[in-house]
């Protein structure tokens, strides 16, 4: 989905009125409705008590607040609105809506017009899990001052949800810009297309997951737009996850071959091993230096081992390439560095193999480290690849460091995806999948899923659906966005503080099985 500049959507919008008459009335109704059921799915997968609290703005933020809580109160849900201006200050589409809330709920609305107020009228929040920002929108120019700011540290400080409609109030919408304090959202619904602030600069730390409501601008317009950037959303994988044939059996999903551990590191094959399972793989296969073989049959009771020849620091040694080469035919991909460690000999083993096996990789972790200040050799890796370094090791392969990348994400995704000539993965808050043709940038994740281990889950998932036949390209998609999916369900239900790699496993079925259904 394309991620457009504020300015573009404006365009949008009106060219959907004016040119194929569509009401604008009409698409703040969508685009409420749309928020309404993200609340509603939060509240449901959170195990929450359904009480939300909706803040609404004089403009059309605040229009699509007031369609939003009539939707929440049709179906049930304790939901009520502070509005926060002189109601003779609303205007347009978002005025009917007003009127409309009014006519229908008249006890659900408030009028706060001061912090005394505002705090007044927000009294008792026992009752409240979310909180919907309906505050601010893209139109903002400069800091975020008076009463409005004081409701975005009142939010920010609640200890509740916050789902902001279209941007995080006090966003940027272009730049990621934090205009003087800004909403601390765990989830944005945006409106017709992504904004570009949402996932560049400061956006991925206020926009949590980025939902993108369909409020029925027609498709040729959207075509029309240009974007060199797109938004991995759900609609994007819908058509490559199919239900599984009753005749099914393992064979028909894939053999994954996982090259990991060493001495203290064999979480990351294991882990690694996990999500390849827990992917969907029928097969997984984890080669394992042999003096650590014993640990990995305890730890792994789905999974396959395979002992292999190691050096006298318990590391894979060079002449494990020929085991494997012998084998390759017998799978489906490869899953090359996972914990495997930064030996001499394992080095020169990674290599030999990334050379030469044509089956589809995935290079992660110690398998990238084997290329650092050897670049030039990415360009030789036989057959399908995909790259997943994190920002330290992608430093180190365009010689940039982590300031570096971390201060142009997308071009150094770009970067190495051109020297490498296919798939990169750079993982991180808003994650960037790019190859020397496209570049998207995933809308799940949370900072929960800022500790050890939750990237080798990453590159066994990548590898089952590199396996059950996927390019490069959409296995990249697939694995990411699903990944933090799966991070983000997990953060719902036990929170961020503490996540660890394993809390995904269950859940990445449970992701994949609304993907089947389209409910996510």
């Amino acid at each position: 989905m394309k991620l457009i500049t504020t300015e573009k959507m404006r365009g949008l919008d009106e060219a959907a009125v004016r040119e194929c008459g569509i009401s604008s009335l009409d698409l703040m109704e969508k685009a409420g409705r749309v928020v309404a059921r993200v609340v509603r799915s939060i509240i449901r997968d959170g195990g929450l008590k359904s009480g939300v609290l909706l803040l609404a703005g004089s403009g059309n933020n605040g229009g699509d607040a007031f369609v939003a809580a009539r939707h929440l109160l049709a179906t049930g849900v304790r939901a009520r609105v502070i509005l926060l201006a002189d109601p003779t200050k609303v205007k347009g589409d978002a005025r009917e809506n007003l009127e409309r809330l009014r006519r229908e709920s008249p006890g659900a609305l408030s009028v706060a017009r001061t912090i005394g107020e505002l705090m007044e009228c927000a009294s008792g929040l026992d009752d409240v899990d979310v909180i919907v920002d309906g505050v601010l929108g893209t139109g903002l120019k400069g800091d975020v001052r008076g009463h409005y700011a004081e409701a975005i540290f009142f939010m920010n400080g609640s200890n509740r949800k916050i789902v902001s409609i279209d941007i995080p109030s006090g966003l940027d919408g272009d730049s990621g810009e934090v205009h003087g304090v800004c909403v601390d959202a765990i989830a944005t619904v945006t409106m017709g297309l992504p904004k570009l602030g949402l996932v560049v600069g400061e956006g991925p730390d206020h926009a949590g997951r980025v939902h993108v409501a369909d409020i029925g601008i027609p498709g040729e317009l959207v075509e029309d737009v240009s974007s060199d950037r797109e938004l991995l959303v759900a609609d994007d994988l819908y058509s490559l996850f199919v239900h599984r044939r009753r005749v099914s059996h393992k064979g028909n999903f894939g053999h994954v071959l996982i090259i990991a551990g060493s001495v203290g590191m064999t979480g990351a094959a294991a882990l690694a091993a996990m999500g390849a399972l827990r992917a969907g793989a029928g097969l997984v296969t984890v080669g394992i230096p042999s003096g650590l073989n014993d640990i990995l049959e305890v730890k792994l009771t789905e999974a396959m081992t395979v002992p292999l020849p190691q050096t006298d620091e318990v590391t894979l040694s060079l002449e494990a390439a020929g085991r494997i080469k012998s084998v390759e035919a017998k799978f489906d991909s490869v899953v090359l560095g996972p914990g495997l460690s930064t030996h001499p000999e394992t080095v020169r083993l990674v290599k030999e193999l990334a050379l030469s096996l044509v089956v589809p990789k995935v290079i992660d972790a110690d398998g990238l480290n084997a290329f650092a200040g050897d670049e030039a050799a990415l360009s030789k890796i036989r057959g399908p690849a995909v790259l997943t370094p994190h920002p330290g090791e992608m430093g180190r392969l365009i010689r940039k460091g982590v300031a570096g990348v971390q201060g142009d994400r997308v071009g150094a995704a770009v970067d190495l995806a051109g020297r490498f000539g296919d798939t990169v993965v750079l993982k991180g808050a808003a994650t960037v999948i790019a190859n020397p043709a496209e570049v998207f940038i995933n809308s799940t994740g949370n900072p929960g899923m800022a500790s050890g281990g939750m990237g080798d889950v990453l590159a066994g998932m990548i590898g089952t659906y590199l396996a059950q036949g996927m390019n490069t390209l959409d296995a990249a998609k697939s694995g990411v966005f699903i990944h933090g999916a799966a991070g983000d369900l997990a953060a719902l239900q036990i929170g961020e503080a503490g996540l660890i790699a394993s809390d995904l496993l269950d859940r990445i079925p449970l992701v994949a099985r609304r993907l089947h259904a389209r409910d996510i």
